[in-house]
């Protein structure tokens, strides 16, 4: 399995995204990846996603794994 990295560097992701994300994650396991999240892709403080160094650490965590090989970035689907 291919592993790739899932962060939200923008919009939070909300529960009704996220439901649609895990829908997403399924179809793409099913292609032979394997789909790591962000620690803090979820995090979403005052309606605006997460704070700008917990996006940092997400996407310098995600450069820094030697196993994710390609990173991805979520949006929120209005």
């Amino acid at each position: 399995m291919i592993p790739f990295g899932v962060i939200a560097p923008s919009d939070p992701i909300t529960e009704k995204n996220k439901e649609e994300l895990m829908q997403a994650k399924k179809i793409v396991e099913k292609s032979g990846f394997k789909v790591k999240f962000s620690k803090n892709i979820f995090s979403n403080r005052n309606e605006y996603s997460n704070s700008a160094r917990e996006k940092a650490e997400d996407i310098n965590e995600m450069f820094e794994d030697k196993d994710v090989k390609m990173i991805w970035c979520a949006k929120r689907w209005k």
